[in-house]
């Protein structure tokens, strides 16, 4: 009998974790779990020119096309994932023209020294960042 209830208590335990809707990265919440196919979101580093990673970053997707910015942080072991900007835009209506998106990355005291080419194309993009002290 014990034996059983503890193999129901596991099972339990494991459908809960396969069902929670938030995806963790080294034990903090990363990006909460989208459904359907992914449209256009960015992911990736952010990094010093030493490999050190770098958190409270600020990064901005810009949408010039249809005027709307979309601001997020990444998480303490540099990690970034933007939210799915063409499902953002396409529920207005419109349509991302990914010649016209741009990405910027910030951070007080920092520049950054090695930016990369935005490619032009839907779904997940992974993009790198280096980031140095002024």
């Amino acid at each position: 009998m014990k034996l059983r209830f503890v193999k129901f208590a596991a099972a339990c335990a494991v459908a809960l974790l396969t069902m929670s809707a938030v995806a963790w990265a080294n034990g903090e919440e990363f990006f909460e779990d989208e459904t359907g196919k992914p449209q256009l979101y960015y992911f990736g580093h952010v990094k010093d020119s030493k490999g050190k990673s770098l958190d409270n970053i600020l990064l901005t997707v810009s949408v010039k096309n249809v005027g709307m910015n979309f601001p997020f942080k990444n998480d303490a072991p540099g990690h970034f994932r933007s939210p799915d900007v063409g499902k953002a835009v396409s529920g207005l209506g419109k349509k991302v023209d990914v010649n016209q998106v741009e990405v910027k990355v910030t951070k007080p005291g920092y520049k950054l020294t090695k930016a990369v080419k935005v490619p032009n194309k839907l779904g997940a993009v992974q993009l790198e960042f280096v980031m140095d002290p002024l």
